[in-house]
């Protein structure tokens, strides 16, 4: 469930996040994911819990909370959301291909030894991939 509130001049968008390894996973090490799409959007991020809280003015929040659903498919798998994944969505919706994006982390085409999801990261691989099929 996602919900939006105003404080000042800033607005606060709030996303509940469905367990703790996907909070893990969106979050980072370090919280290095957050602190990567701090610098891609202007909006702050904290984590409490299971809810993520977006901060900023109407411009930010919009930006933000499209990048992190454009990556929900990684981090509700609970795979760590890497800065690839994060450029590779926001160059997405700077592009207008949000659409094309979401249909690529949605295609699954192997899991690692380790247990990771392999899968395109970018609209130039899902083509390539699609072109080999």
């Amino acid at each position: 469930m996602s919900k939006a509130t105003t404080e000042g001049r800033f607005s606060i968008f709030s996303i509940d996040l469905p367990d703790s390894d996907a909070a893990t996973a969106l979050s980072g090490t370090g919280q290095s994911t957050l602190h990567r799409l701090e610098t891609l959007t202007g909006a702050s991020f904290s984590l409490r819990g299971l809810q993520l809280e977006i901060k900023g003015n109407s411009y930010q929040l919009e930006r933000a909370a499209a990048i992190v659903e454009l990556v929900r498919p990684i981090w509700e798998e609970g795979q760590i959301v890497s800065a690839v994944d994060l450029h590779a969505a926001a160059g997405a919706l700077d592009n207008g291909k949000k659409n094309d994006h979401a249909k690529s982390t949605n295609k699954v085409l192997a899991r690692s030894q380790r247990g990771n999801l392999l899968r395109p990261r970018t609209i130039r691989q899902k083509n390539y991939v699609e072109a080999m099929e």
